[in-house]
């Protein structure tokens, strides 16, 4: 069909078998045209459909045709009349491919790869909201698409934000003119037999001399359900409009129906997400961080800290024990275990601990005690024989402090003060200078170290090959650093402390006195590990850090191995930045020269002369001021005078601009229409009657645009022609063959009939004088003819006068007559 209707556009209804034949490789694919006996049977078609009903007496137009084209490919291939843009597939469910092509139509939105094979198809019914962000500097802008399914596929692309407007306009557009709604919940009238429309989830509902625009715009609305074929009134709240025109297909519905989420259906589509602001790291969210991304690559699956820690225990007992425990479980079966082989009869922890204190205490006093009462006593009776006086334990701990200090060092100190004296004094009599504590620890270690090994070690390698050797002198086994730590914190606690701990207890308190014995002073955790951090990076590094500094020196040290030169953060960004304008461009150039470089070419090339972008502005806008009003103005005084100006001579009262637009608005509408609309209910209105009027049949604002264009061109040029195509040949003058056959059919008319081309009577006397000297010979008749042939047919009829005047005063028999043209 689309064959025989290329033909007929081209060549109406006569059919030529030779010239059909010869024109089929241009109308069929060559695919198709290779099968045997291919040509004849498609001259046939051809013939048939030119000499059927559809072109039956040359009756129907070539502009309808080209028009039915068009609406059969629009709907046959939308996605050739798609908008194309490139991107990323960033998250969601997979694809085959990530490097894809968005393609935006009037049915939907697509992804397509470069071979134009579609990946997923997603209609505008199935889209519940498109929202816009910043995923970070690495990927730049992105896109969201949510669908009804509750899939979330998001893309990254440099047009993120012009996807989401686009995107935004079509489902907010068929969204307002919409008459079909879906229900999202269950709804029933107050009472049987009211007006009130009730329905179940899932039901379709057409509205009822309305549209979306009134559901989204206000409380009830009224509709028909098409599964109970009952009409009336229900709460907009209930229902989600779809932004369709047409009944949405049975599949469609299906999605809603099976979504659990209702929250996710808003009538609000489009959402642009805040680009977040940039924020420095603290210590615990870095951590964090890194220790997911860490436990990841090791593992293969996401953590958190607490399931990687746990995991990784189990791990390491399954190796020890061969069967899996929880961190509970393990020790209590330890310790039952233990106990059992000492006693005979199971115990808890806490009662093994109790009963041997009691048998142990029963046998040196002779009464029972607890743990509590058993150590203060003890206490006591000890200081009691020493000092001959009762104390607490802090008040004896304190005094025998105080005492000890003095009789050493003769004066009193505290705590923290004696520790750090006796520090510095020991520290400078042994090695002759003073230290903190951090370089003496160091400079200990090293030395150390060397003396017993032979050889330099880090904190962490003698830490490490220290306690290997230890371990297996001590216990004559090889243990896991985790393994031996494990059964040396429960002997070792049983031992020392005589009551049971939990592992985060006893390790609280060892930190606490462990962290004051070394460094002289209480710690909190938080602090401590700040200070551990510096410790740390100073045996890394040799040089103390804080973490910024840190920080900063590890990107210079990357950037050092990837770019071979130091950097500082400003300066990476600003190089790489040249770097990239350089290649672009071919120099070099700072942020700010590129940028007005790029808009004085730009201005150039359109002005013809450099501006700064301020001159550039004003001297625009001034150049049309003065252009349309004959005065100077600036941008504030043309706009408000202009407004007043046009005001006053129409109205005859001055307005302020919102006052005036709903005045006139409001009078005009009603004196043309004798009833008042609101804005957009008078335009849609006035432009469908207009067009009904005009053309016969309803079109929308799009069709009746193309349609005007095309008729307007078919009358005026003969030939069918794109927009672009239309512009471009109005511009140009007409080609030389037009004019030499306009001159050509000038030359065969009677010179008597010249004076019908004088549009002025006063000068037909003069033209029918000069035409009528005998001295004048055909020749130059024929020239004079050709210059009012072309002033005519040009529409020059300003340069009448000027040329009519230098031919009369040019004209002479004698010369060569060709030379009255010039």
């Amino acid at each position: 069909m689309i064959a025989a209707q290329q033909h007929y556009i081209e060549y109406g209804s006569n059919i030529g078998v030779e010239r059909l034949q010869s024109l089929l490789p241009t109308y069929i694919p060559d695919s198709m045209l290779a099968k045997p006996n291919a040509i004849s049977f498609w001259i046939q078609q051809v013939n048939q459909k030119i000499k059927g009903p559809y072109f039956a007496g040359d009756k129907i137009q070539a502009m309808k045709v080209k028009e039915d084209i068009v609406s059969y490919a629009k709907y046959k291939w939308p996605l050739l009349f798609s908008r194309f843009y490139e991107a990323y597939k960033f998250a969601g469910p997979s694809l085959p491919k990530n490097d894809v092509i968005i393609a935006v139509n009037w049915t939907g939105v697509y992804v397509v790869d470069d071979q134009e094979q579609v990946l997923l198809e997603l209609s505008f019914p199935e889209i519940t909201a498109v929202s816009s962000s910043r995923t970070g500097k690495m990927h730049g802008q992105s896109f969201t698409l949510a669908t009804v399914k509750g899939d979330e596929y998001t893309f990254t692309s440099p047009n993120a934000e012009d996807i989401r407007d686009l995107v935004v306009t079509f489902l907010e557009g068929l969204k307002k003119r919409s008459k079909y709604v879906i229900a999202l919940q269950d709804y029933s009238g107050p009472g049987d037999g009211s007006s009130f429309l009730s329905f179940q989830k899932g039901d379709l509902i057409t509205l009822v001399q309305q549209n979306g625009e009134t559901v989204m715009n206000s409380g009830w609305c009224v509709g028909e359900c098409m599964r109970t074929g009952k009409r009336g009134d229900f709460p907009a709240e209930c229902v989600y409009v779809l932004p369709t025109i047409t009944k949405p297909p049975p599949e469609i519905l299906n999605l809603f129906i099976q979504s659990t989420d209702p929250n996710m259906l808003s009538q609000t589509v489009g959402e642009v997400v805040p680009e977040p602001g940039e924020k420095p790291y603290t210590l615990e969210e870095y951590s964090l961080d890194h220790f997911r991304s860490t436990v990841w690559t090791t593992s293969g699956k996401p953590y958190t800290l607490e399931e990687y820690s746990l995991d990784h225990f189990r791990s390491t007992v399954w190796t020890t024990s061969g069967k899996p425990y929880t961190l509970e479980e393990y020790s209590l079966d330890h310790f039952r275990s233990t106990v059992l082989t000492t006693s005979g009869k199971p115990y808890t922890l806490e009662e093994y601990s109790l009963d041997h204190l009691r048998s142990t205490v029963w046998t040196t006093s002779g009464k029972p005690y607890t743990l509590e009462e058993y150590s203060l006593d003890h206490f006591r009776s000890t200081v009691w024989t020493t000092s001959g006086k009762p104390y607490t334990l802090e008040e004896y701990s304190l005094d025998h402090f105080r005492s000890t200090v003095w009789t050493t060092s003769g004066k009193p100190y505290t705590l923290e003060e004696y520790s750090l004296d006796h520090f510095r004094s020991t520290v400078w009599t042994t090695s002759g200078k003073p230290y903190t504590l951090e370089e003496y620890s160091l400079d200990h270690l090293r030395s150390t170290v060397w003396t017993t090994s032979g050889k330099p070690y880090t904190l962490e390698e003698y830490s490490l090959d220290h306690f290997r050797s230890t371990v297996w002198t001590t216990s004559g086994k090889p243990y896991t650093l985790e393994e031996y730590s494990l059964d040396h914190f429960r002997s070792t606690v049983l031992t020392t402390s005589g009551k049971p701990y939990t592992l985060e207890e006893y390790s609280l308190d060892h930190f606490r006195s462990t962290v004051l014995t070394t460094s002289g002073k209480p710690y909190t955790l938080e602090e401590y590990s700040l200070d551990h951090f510096r410790s740390t990076v100073w045996t890394t590094s040799g040089e103390p850090y804080t973490l910024e500094e840190y920080s900063l020196d590890h990107f210079r040290s990357t950037v050092l191995t990837t770019s071979g030169k130091p950097y500082t953060l400003e300066e990476y960004s600003l190089d790489h930045f040249r770097s990239t304008v350089w290649t672009t461009s071919g120099k070099l150039y700072t942020l700010e020269e590129y940028s007005l470089d790029h808009f004085r070419s730009t201005v150039l090339t359109t002005s013809g002369k450099p501006y700064t972008l301020e001159e550039y502005s004003l001297d625009h806008f001034r150049s049309t001021v003065l252009t349309t009003s004959g005065k100077p103005y600036t941008l504030e005084e043309y706009s408000l005078d202009h407004f007043r100006s046009t005001v006053w001579t129409t109205s005859g009262k001055p307005y302020t601009l919102e006052e005036y637009s709903l005045d006139h608005f409001r009078s005009t509408v009603w004196t043309t229409s004798g009833k008042p609309y609101t804005l957009e209910e008078d335009s849609l209105d006035h432009f469908r009657s207009t067009v009904w009027t005009t053309s016969g049949k309803p079109y929308t604002l799009e069709e009746d645009s193309l349609d005007h264009f095309r008729s307007t061109v078919w009358t005026t040029s003969g030939k069918p022609y794109t927009l672009e195509e239309d512009s471009l040949d109005h511009f140009r003058p007409p080609p030389k063959r037009t004019l030499t056959k306009t001159l050509s059919t000038a030359r065969k008319r009677n010179p008597d009939q010249l004076w019908r081309y004088s549009k002025d009577p006063l000068k037909q006397p003069l033209l029918k004088k000069l035409i009528g000297r005998e001295e004048v010979s055909q020749e130059a008749c024929l020239c004079f003819l050709d210059i009012l042939s072309v002033c005519v047919l040009r529409e020059l009829f300003q340069c009448w006068n000027r040329i009519l005047k230098a031919f009369a005063n040019s004209l002479d028999p004698d010369e060569d007559p060709n030379c009255l043209l010039f």
